[in-house]
């Protein structure tokens, strides 16, 4: 008894001497890439008494070191353990400054210990859970679960949000919330950054087509109104973050990919690795004839982006890109001819080849200045060029046609600075800056006659100059309460020139009023990582040019005006470290004055046929927008088999009606918004087998849909189902090849994806509306690529 109470009392002591003889330790942990500060990296001592912490929201973090630790381990999700082994003489003189390589990644994670998901959002850098608002999170991971040909696939899994899609590459549309309703083609009412770079024009427009999933490393999407960082927008905006070349490392990919309907596409890229940054230039070439006539797809992308770090304080971005694209419009068909020969075009957009060729050019660069040692004060300064053309001979009637000859040249920048300070509890971080962007955009067109310009119409030169100044703070008490709030002020001026071919002169400037646009929002956790947000905030969104085109009478409509958004949200978010589960759900409330709306008139003019449609624009009033959404994802991990199974559902309710809506004498108060369906859901599954085989199922799922104002048509709700499977192999230890094939639509399920949304004017609009433009039925593709680490030969030795 004696001898076993003298064992205690010495392990005791020692135990006491081993707490005296502790000491801490100091640092900070940032991205090798963009030298941002990483929230949530496990900081470990290994020790028979272990202890860890997380950095904090700069990427700081305070760590007590026992002396009998051998070593200090990084562990953060995504990249590759980093282990530090301590001086024996001086265990305590030790001032970390970590710098973690991102494309350095382990191959599995390390349950427990999963740090937090970090989103760029409102400026404020912070974990998604508590983050006050809801944003959509797609990674690289899941791009390269798709065909790869578009986004869509990849944007249709996060919830409120809708892309469609005509043909491999044609025509595309973004709905955030509902956004889409006023565009038949292309994406408005959206921002759209890439690496902090403008890419949206100043009259709203955003160049979707020219971002290849091949390019991306992810993208973020922020449902509703952002104006208070982003500016004018009532949709929402786009934040992407391209593929850059890995520290130390230079690699040269190669992959081609071929599937049904004559699907050939190729990709290229090479990546040139520094100490302090690196080059990466790739090439994507796609191609395709289509599922429908008149449907073929083409193009050609060069990108180059670079970034260099000069020291702690500087570093450096430039980004350019060139895209060369044409493919098919081969029109809308009505219900009956989709459900009867679904592959056939509008007639007279194939006897007239209807069609769209673009070319784009996007040259930016940023640079950010970090001040002081602590870092707590940077800005960063993008500016950017970029230069397009299009020729667009368009038409499915008569009535409905010409040959469009467009350009614009614009020039912009944006400056943010940021500042971060700790007090006490609370940890504040202030944003200001400002944005300012200038275009000149030209249009001519003619009548259509056999594919080729006809009789002039109307020429139009629109200068634009938009400009915005933003301010928002970003404060966090503990882990417990974060508010941020900001505003920013909008203003827009275009001066249209030009003249119609009945001689009617224009020389008009049309300066829209600035526009304070503030957001506030609050996120509080009530138990362990449970958050509730709810966020006040306020939009607008001004009419493009096609908008103001009157193509019933030729003339710039001066009249039509921007149309402003007030979002209220509530919303609960839910992670669980432990054991990788992740949900949310909340409730929105938008409404929408002076609403811009498309519409056709009733009346028939002479020379024109029943069935011409006749695009117009008008400021319907108000709308009240209504929507659940919720996100449900859960991932079971086996280290030791490096095996994981992933599980995910999503979805949205919409419930959008017009307010006191009134169109040529007929009355569409109550009536649901054209192109936003009642429900949608997408759920998936992947698994992941020794890292080498990867299989994934997505499943979506439409509600019906209206069509038209006046509800009198709807699209039929459907599945869809799509599987890929792909496996990994070295080929020595320099060349890793990837195997994949995949199939969409596995169940031949009959459905568009490119509603023509208010198509019909004729009396019977369920027989007569051309709303459908019909998507392939059952498709395969497949494909492989090889990387290959230059300066390493097919064993893995290193040359030289």
């Amino acid at each position: 008894m004696k001898h076993i109470l003298l064992l205690l009392i010495a392990s005791l002591f020692s135990v006491f001497m081993h707490a005296q003889m502790d000491c801490n330790v100091r640092g900070v942990v940032t991205d090798c890439t963009d030298k941002e500060p990483l929230i949530g990296v496990v900081i470990m001592a290994e020790s028979a008494f272990p202890s860890g912490v997380l950095t904090d929201v700069d990427g700081k973090f305070e760590l007590k070191i026992p002396v009998d630790a051998k070593a200090i381990v990084v562990k953060y999700i995504g990249y590759k353990e980093q282990r530090i082994f301590i001086d024996k003489k001086q265990p305590c003189n030790i001032q970390l400054d970590l710098c973690l390589d991102p494309y350095d990644i382990d191959p599995m994670p390390w349950p427990p210990f999963i740090p937090p998901v970090i989103v760029e959002g409102f400026r404020n850098k912070r974990p998604i859970e508590s983050t006050p608002a809801s944003i959509g999170l797609i990674k690289r991971n899941l791009l390269e679960s798709t065909d790869q040909t578009s986004l869509l696939n990849a944007v249709n899994t996060i919830p409120g949000v809708l892309m469609d899609q005509r043909g491999y590459g044609g025509s595309h549309r973004i709905s955030i919330r509902g956004s889409a309703q006023r565009a038949p083609f292309a994406v408005r009412n959206v921002k759209m950054y890439l690496d902090g770079i403008p890419l949206t024009s100043p009259d709203g427009q955003t160049p979707l087509e020219m971002i290849d999933a091949f390019d991306l490393e992810r993208l973020e999407v922020i449902k509703g109104p952002a104006g208070s960082v982003w500016g004018s927008g009532n949709g929402g905006a786009l934040l992407l973050t391209s593929r850059r070349a890995r520290p130390n490392e230079s690699t040269y990919t190669t992959g081609v990919q071929v599937g049904s309907y004559d699907l050939y596409r190729t990709t290229n890229s090479l990546s040139l690795g520094l100490e302090k940054g690196g080059l990466r230039v790739s090439h994507v070439y796609q191609d395709n004839k289509g599922y429908r006539v008149q449907e073929s797809n083409h193009k050609n992308q060069f990108s180059l982006l670079g970034d260099y770090h000069f020291n702690e304080r500087n570093s450096f971005l430039f980004y350019t890109t060139y895209f060369n694209g044409n493919w098919g419009l081969p029109g809308g068909i009505n219900a009956s001819a989709a459900d009867t020969l679904p592959t056939q075009a509008n007639n007279y957009s194939w006897l007239n080849n209807a069609n769209v060729w673009r070319e784009r050019l996007m040259l930016g660069a940023s640079h950010t200045h970090r001040f002081g040692t602590s870092n707590a004060l940077r800005v960063t300064t993008a500016a950017y060029y970029y230069s397009t053309d299009k020729l667009n001979p368009y038409g499915t009637s008569a009535g409905n046609n010409g040959y469009k000859d467009e350009g614009a040249d614009g020039a912009g920048g944006r400056m943010d600075w940021t500042y971060s300070k700790k007090l006490n509890n609370w940890q504040t971080k202030l944003n200001w800056g400002g944005e300012f962007q200038m275009e000149q955009y030209n249009i001519t067109e003619s009548s259509l006659l056999n594919g080729q310009p006809d009789a002039f119409k109307y020429l139009y030169d629109v200068n634009y100059t938009t400009g915005m100044a933003f301010a928002s703070t970003d404060a966090a008490w503990k882990d417990i309460l974060f508010i941020n709030a900001g505003a920013s002020l909008n203003n827009t001026t275009q001066k249209v020139n030009g003249y119609t071919g009945g001689s009617f002169l224009y020389d008009t400037t049309a300066t829209w009023k600035s526009e304070l646009l503030p957001r506030i929002a609050l996120s509080a956790r009530l138990y362990r990582k449970l958050y509730a947000y709810a966020s006040l905030s306020f939009g607008n969104s001004n009419p493009t040019v096609f908008e103001m085109v009157d193509y019933e009478n030729n003339f710039y409509n001066l009249s039509l005006k921007p149309e402003h958004g007030l979002n209220r949200e509530v919303g609960l978010k839910y992670m669980s470290v432990s054991t990788d589960f992740f949900a949310e759900v909340n409730y929105y409330y938008f409404t929408l004055t002076d609403a811009i709306v498309s519409y056709q008139d009733t009346t028939v003019p002479s020379g024109f046929m029943p069935g011409d449609e006749r695009f117009r624009y008008t400021n319907s009033g108000n709308t009240t927008q209504r929507g659940v959404e919720w996100n449900i994802t859960k991932t079971f991990r086996i280290k030791s088999a490096k095996h994981s199974l992933r599980l995910w559902h999503s979805g949205s309710a919409f419930n959008y009606t017009f307010d006191d809506y009134v169109i040529d004498d007929a009355q569409l108060s109550g009536k649901k918004l054209a192109g936003v369906p009642l429900f949608n859901t997408s759920s998936g599954a992947a698994f992941t087998f020794r890292n080498k085989v990867n299989i994934q199922l997505i499943h979506f799922w439409m509600d019906k849909t209206p069509l038209n104002n006046d509800n009198t048509a709807w699209s039929n709700a459907y599945h869809l189902l799509n599987a890929r499977a792909s496996f990994d192999t070295p080929l020595g230890k320099a060349i890793v090849m990837n195997v994949y094939a995949g199939m969409n639509n596995i169940t031949g399920t009959a459905y568009t994806s490119f509603f023509n949304l208010n198509a019909a004017i004729t009396p019977n609009p369920k027989t007569t509306g051309r709303y459908f433009n019909p998507a392939p039925p059952i498709n395969y593709y497949g494909g492989l690529s090889l990387t290959w680490k230059i300066g390493e030969d097919i064993i893995g030795k290193r040359k030289g």
